[in-house]
């Protein structure tokens, strides 16, 4: 699978670039006068670009495609709409082409993976997490063999794009503006807004010709027809105390320590440690939590893994806490 992604060549597409304040046609085309009117012509613009949208930039020199996205992990139901199409079951490692909108059921999650660069020391990648009842489109998928390019519209629900490396650069629409970084960040959709985290990487968030730059632990709301609000510190995580790293789940109690100015938590159960297949996902109020039911498929690893994030009265969650394995008790369910 991992082969045949890295040498797929589809139809030619040069990568997609955010505009931010400083960028100008003849910067973006490396100083090169006839690349810059090209660049001016394949977008349609009459002047300078303007902050806050998304510009195809010309491929490099170096040999790449617009690739296909596949479907990396799925829990629950997770559907593809291709076009105008009606939606159809989406399967672990089937491919999603560009101007596809891929969707989530209640209580379920998905992991997709956009461009993959292939080297040397292995593979670089894009990959996004969709949580429960979200729904993305597709916009582009690049990658050369020095860069990767991506872009995703979040059309209702929320993703977090996992943490990435400096060849990469992924760009996060909704109807309010546009995200743009390299990885370890999330965006949800609001009621006529959307609110960026900047949960382990610095990006930038702009709408109406505005941007905004946001650290790390910072975050930051659009609202529709607005400029982005100014960044703003999230909370720290409760740290987990019970279950213990490694500790035997014998009964399903969870226990962290409080965080001040809380309103809530956010708790979430995974099958792996990075959280890319996220089987439960839960918003509390009280410590500990006990859920009334606990019935999660558990990995042939034998291992679950939890975390715990704060979140404020403005709704903006916080940074989430290490991940904490949990073992299933020996003798049950092997």
């Amino acid at each position: 699978m991992m082969l045949l992604l890295c040498s797929l060549l589809a139809a030619w597409a040069g990568p997609v670039h955010t505009v931010l304040p400083g960028d100008t046609l003849l910067g973006l085309a490396g100083g090169d006068a006839d690349r810059a009117e090209a660049l001016r012509e394949l977008n349609g613009l009459d002047g300078e670009p303007v902050v806050g949208t998304l510009i195809e930039l010309l491929p490099s020199q170096l040999a790449g495609a617009q690739q296909t996205a596949f479907l990396l992990s799925a829990v629950g139901e997770v559907t593809q709409a291709i076009g105008q199409q009606a939606p159809t079951p989406l399967a672990v490692h089937q491919s999603v082409s560009p101007g596809s909108t891929v969707c989530t059921s209640e209580g379920g999650s998905a992991a997709l993976r956009l461009a993959t660069l292939c080297t040397s020391d292995g593979d670089r990648t894009d990959d996004i997490v969709l949580s429960e009842s979200t729904c993305v489109k597709v916009e582009s998928v690049y990658a050369d063999t020095s860069q990767r390019s991506t872009a995703v519209r979040v059309l209702s629900g929320s993703v977090r794009v996992q943490e990435g490396d400096a060849d990469g650069a992924v760009s996060v629409l909704t109807d309010a503006g546009v995200t743009a970084g390299q990885g370890g960040f999330r965006v949800t959709v609001e009621e006529e807004s959307s609110r960026t985290e900047a949960l382990s990487a610095p990006v930038a968030v702009a709408a109406q010709g505005v941007a905004v730059d946001v650290g790390a632990g910072q975050g930051s709301r659009t609202v529709v027809g607005e400029a982005p609000g100014p960044a703003v510190d999230l909370l720290p995580p409760g740290v987990p105390t019970r279950p213990g790293e490694g500790e035997e789940l014998v009964r399903p109690r969870f226990e962290w320590e409080p965080v001040e100015a809380a309103l809530g938590y956010r708790l979430e159960i995974a099958a792996d440690p990075t959280f890319q297949e996220v089987l439960q996902s839960e918003d509390v109020s009280d410590i500990p939590w006990s859920p009334p039911v606990f019935m999660l498929p558990w990995p042939s690893s034998g291992s679950l893994y939890w975390r715990v994030s704060s979140f404020d009265r403005l709704g903006f969650v916080g940074l989430p806490s290490k991940a904490m394995a949990m073992r299933l008790p020996e003798g049950v369910g092997r």
